[in-house]
């Protein structure tokens, strides 16, 4: 149901195929982030909310999730801070402790993550960059297509699951009381959200000219996934309520599959963490090791 006028409408998945440009100084472009659109990005939340939820597959709840977002005012989620944990309660977490994992965005920064499922061992904090972060998803779709292991679409766009709404516009459109997702402009997203995963990559090997080629071209090999069967049947449907808060849920095939309920809330701090991120840390190997080292990890 759409009133007060507006509506609302997360490993690598393989090293993919885009189309790289080369330039002067920087040796390879990310393609572009697709167009967004103006009725979407004209409803998309803004303020401060907490938000509890769940992931339910096949009509049993398989994860849950709890924290704090501020969407801010800028679009595209440029603004949005986050502090959330999801926790696995499906029924095999029952037989072993439960495996939690907590997400952390600062305002127009890196998505971080942090393995909490012991809690007085917490792990290592980890950002969306590295393959091996520990992320745990709700298999909320949109948080999948703006930044699934990869930094985002271009610097400061949202990314992880709940600053990922923030930039929804720009693959997603209105139907009906409904945003569904744009075949076209997502497959757009896909690749400069990927591209920009090679980008970086490159950039903290300190490869440039012909060298760089040869890697961006073994880094590129794999198809572009479509996520086609995610796409299927998916859309997104917001309720308001009285109290300014807002139900956000992921439609598939005509049943909840991901229920997220906002409500208003006073601002609040999200702490910022000093960790090294995965690309500053292939610099530092790359001093430490070489190019190759680094490169023998990664490209088979």
């Amino acid at each position: 149901m759409i009133s007060r006028g507006r509506t609302i409408h997360h490993g690598i998945a393989g090293l993919i195929a885009l189309v790289l440009v080369g330039c002067s100084n920087i040796p390879y472009t990310a393609p572009a982030a697709p167009a967004a659109d103006a009725a979407v990005a004209e409803i998309l939340p803004t303020g401060a909310y907490t938000v509890a939820g769940q992931f339910v597959l096949k009509g049993n709840p398989r994860a849950r999730i709890e924290g704090f977002v501020d969407f801010g005012t800028s679009p595209d989620g440029i603004g949005c801070e986050a502090d959330s944990t999801i926790t696995d309660i499906s029924a095999d977490a029952k037989q072993s402790p439960l495996r939690a994992v907590r997400e952390v965005r600062a305002a127009g920064g890196t998505t971080w993550y942090q393995d909490l499922s012991d809690p007085t061992k917490p792990g290592e904090w980890v950002d969306i960059a590295d393959p091996a972060a520990p992320i745990m998803p709700l298999l909320f779709v949109p948080a999948i297509i703006a930044s699934d292991f990869a930094p985002g679409m271009f610097e400061g766009a949202g990314t992880g699951i709940l600053c990922s709404i923030g930039i929804m516009s720009r693959f997603m459109s209105v139907e009906g009381e409904q945003l569904v997702f744009d075949t076209r402009r997502t497959g757009e997203a896909v690749a400069a959200v990927r591209g920009r995963w090679v980008e970086q990559f490159l950039d903290a090997l300190g490869l440039r000219d012909s060298r760089a080629a040869a890697v961006a071209t073994e880094l590129t090999e794999t198809p572009l996934p479509t996520y086609e069967a995610l796409l299927r049947d998916t859309a997104i449907l917001v309720e308001y309520v009285e109290d300014g808060g807002f139900l956000l849920t992921q439609i598939r095939e005509g049943k909840p599959m991901v229920e997220l309920r906002f409500t208003r809330a006073e601002d609040s701090v999200v702490p910022a963490v000093g960790s090294l991120t995965y690309f500053e840390r292939i610099a530092v190997k790359v001093k430490e090791a070489g190019v190759d080292s680094v490169l023998n990890e990664i490209v088979p």
